[in-house]
């Protein structure tokens, strides 16, 4: 047996080599596959995001609260798979601030579109678009004005005069069947 072994040794050696190799990659694999399936399972198992129920009480923490709300809702992807009750719910909360707050006079133009964005996903069919203009509103808003530090601008509040402000009035006409 030890004359086996002695002239042997670099066969086993490198077969010992394979076996480990190939025990740790297998183990790699599924860890792999378990963490791939825990992510999936986590996305469906997402948690609603908690809407308060009092209104915002000025147009800062209104700015930064609602821009929050569409980051965990609607952002990164989540736009495919809204969910429109808590949208609605959210929506009421926008319309029930707006009017406790008393904006400023360069505001008014994007608050009585962030209105009727909210309205029309209160009162009308599930237009994901209108969740998209309101989380792009409150994104241009928050970086304006909370110091927001993002590299992307949309470019359509009026209070950044933004370029892009006929998108976000095209949509409310889309809507309003004007």
């Amino acid at each position: 047996m030890i004359l086996f072994l002695k002239k042997n040794w670099r066969l086993l050696t490198f077969g010992l080599f394979l076996m480990i190799a190939g025990l740790t990659w297998g183990m790699v694999g599924n860890i792999g596959q378990n963490s791939q399936k825990s992510m999936s399972q986590a996305k469906k198992i997402e948690k609603q995001v908690e809407i308060p129920s009092e209104p915002y009480v000025n147009e800062t923490e209104l700015i930064g609260q609602a821009h929050h709300f569409y980051n965990q809702t609607a952002g990164w992807g989540r736009i495919d798979s809204l969910n429109w009750e808590e949208h609605q719910k959210f929506s009421q909360l926008l319309l029930n601030s707006l009017d406790a707050i008393k904006e400023k006079e360069s505001l008014v133009k994007d608050f009585e579109r962030i209105r009727s964005l909210a309205t029309f996903i209160i009162e009308k069919e599930k237009d994901k678009q209108n969740v998209v203009m309101l989380h792009r509103i409150f994104h241009d808003l928050d970086i304006d004005m909370n110091n927001y530090e993002n590299e992307d601008y949309f470019e359509v509040t009026n209070y950044g005069e933004g370029k892009k402000q006929k998108e976000v009035l095209k949509q409310i006409k889309s809507n309003s069947g004007a």
